[in-house]
């Protein structure tokens, strides 16, 4: 879950550097989320396919 929180403060970073400066009222915090959750969904995908030394489990074989 630190790989959602990070993405979460790059988000509001990414938003500050490119065009509102520190108005945090005027952040696009939809955005922010959207990439918050899309985040979580992939470090969910990636712990659900791989084993607990972190290779991909294949109908073939591991990978990594």
């Amino acid at each position: 879950m630190v790989v959602v929180l990070l993405v979460s403060v790059l988000g509001a970073l990414q938003q500050m550097l490119t065009a509102h400066g520190l108005d945090f009222a005027s952040y696009d915090w939809g955005w922010v989320m959207n990439c918050a959750i899309i985040a979580m969904g992939g470090y969910l995908t990636k712990n659900f396919i791989s084993d607990s030394d972190g290779k991909v489990v294949t109908p073939v074989g591991k990978i990594g």
